[in-house]
């Protein structure tokens, strides 16, 4: 889009505006108002295709939230598309990085937590550690220490090691399958 109207600033403003406000019919009235003569002459065979394209695909555009609120489905916990898609980067570099191996349900609190300090800025112990809408806080939490100290220990696969197949068990009927595995 900015290839076709990013030259005339104030059409661009209003494009952004309609754009961060996820408002298909306020993007598309911005666009009409562009005449062929505005467009940059090398870009002028494509920006009919292009206007076709996004009339065509206006409903995409809408905010994803208020097509599942018109289904009767809760959005209060969801988040605008931009921003869940403009934090997968992270996401996906702290959940990846260090070897480990994760678990679904680990993933996911992982994940909840991220977006939670995302939102809110501080995660807070609560009561008994469960949060819960009862529960008060007691004190603010610094989440690379609380990441840092080990609260339980846990088995799997670390850096591309099974632990199974470096000790004594490695032997065992488990210890043999894995290795068959591995190949």
């Amino acid at each position: 889009m900015k290839r076709f109207v990013g030259h005339l600033p104030q059409v661009w403003e209003r494009v952004r505006r309609s754009l961060a406000k996820q408002d298909a019919a306020a993007l598309m009235a911005v666009l009409e108002g562009v005449s062929e003569q505005e467009i940059a002459e090398e870009n002028r065979k494509d920006w009919k295709p292009y206007k076709r394209f996004l009339k065509r695909h206006e409903k995409h555009l809408d905010d994803y939230r208020k097509t599942l609120q018109a289904k009767g489905i809760d959005t209060s916990g969801m988040r605008p598309m931009g921003s869940a898609e403009s934090q997968m980067r992270i996401f996906a570099k702290r959940t990846k990085r260090g070897g480990y191996s994760w678990s679904e349900r680990g993933v996911r609190a992982m994940l909840r937590t991220m977006m939670r300090i995302q939102e809110a800025g501080t995660v807070v112990r609560t009561v008994e550690g469960q949060a819960s809408k009862q529960a008060t806080p007691q004190q603010s939490i610094n989440m690379r220490q609380l990441l840092k100290n080990v609260t339980q220990p846990v088995k799997g696969c670390i850096a591309g090691m099974i632990r199974m197949l470096q000790g004594p068990k490695q032997s065992s009927t488990t210890g043999m399958a894995l290795k068959a595995l591995r190949g």
